[in-house]
């Protein structure tokens, strides 16, 4: 279970997150909607651990906070570390050997489903074959909370359509997921809630079941009416 309490966070004096609270139940998925800027990567960062938040601000996973959520969860979202002649395999290795819960069979089968060359070196790797990658590394550690962000920008729209459709078969069936992108239409079927962030805050959390049922509404249409809303009727 992810659980975040009171989070806020400043960097040079300007406000990106307002004082964020959620809880996420373990085995859910959850979309992270909002405009490009709202605090999205942020909130990843602060999850991860590779930012602070502000004081009295509260982050735990299974009831553990600081640094010992760490080994808890799992989120790669460059490869800014590796060595630009490192090959895919030289990766593999890597994490193979710096995490304890990383699982190499599942490894090779996203490797296999994704048709990454494992030979071809970094440099050479097109964005969408890099978003790929970063998608199997993260899913390929046996942990209870994965952080995708954006993990879909780059890849080809067949490819993105068939990754989407089998992502949740890779992962543990007691884990809890957070993604963030802007695919709302396509990947509505694959969350079981939506986090909508607005000016830094939380807009809403809600159930993409009752959004469907109580609403009548696509999570789609629901993320579109509640900006439009918050805006005093402006788009």
């Amino acid at each position: 279970m992810l659980q975040v309490n009171n989070l806020h966070y400043t960097k040079s004096r300007h406000v990106i997150l307002r004082g964020l609270s959620f809880k996420i139940p373990s085995h859910r998925t959850v979309a992270l909607l909002g405009e490009n800027g709202v605090g999205k990567t942020t909130l990843m960062r602060l999850i991860a651990g590779l930012i602070e938040p502000n004081p009295h601000s509260d982050i735990m996973i299974d009831g553990k906070m600081g640094a010992k959520i760490k080994a808890k969860l799992s989120y790669v979202s460059t490869l800014d570390w590796a060595n630009n002649y490192d090959r895919v395999s030289d990766i593999v290795d890597y994490f193979k050997m710096g995490y304890p819960d990383f699982n190499e069979q599942r490894m090779e089968e996203l490797i296999k489903f994704m048709r990454i060359d494992r030979t071809k070196r970094i440099a050479k790797l097109s964005t969408g074959t890099i978003e790929k990658l970063l998608i199997a590394l993260t899913i390929s550690r046996d942990t209870s909370v994965y952080l995708l962000d954006e993990p879909f920008g780059g890849v080809d729209v067949l490819a993105r359509k068939k990754i989407m459709q089998s992502l949740l078969h890779w992962l543990p069936e007691e884990a809890t997921v957070l993604v963030s992108t802007h695919y709302i239409q396509e990947i509505e079927s694959l969350v079981d809630d939506a986090i909508i962030l607005k000016d830094g805050r939380l807009l809403a959390y809600e159930s993409v079941e009752q959004i469907r049922k109580e609403e009548g509404l696509s999570l789609e249409q629901y993320y579109t009416q509640l900006y439009i809303e918050d805006n005093g009727g402006r788009e």
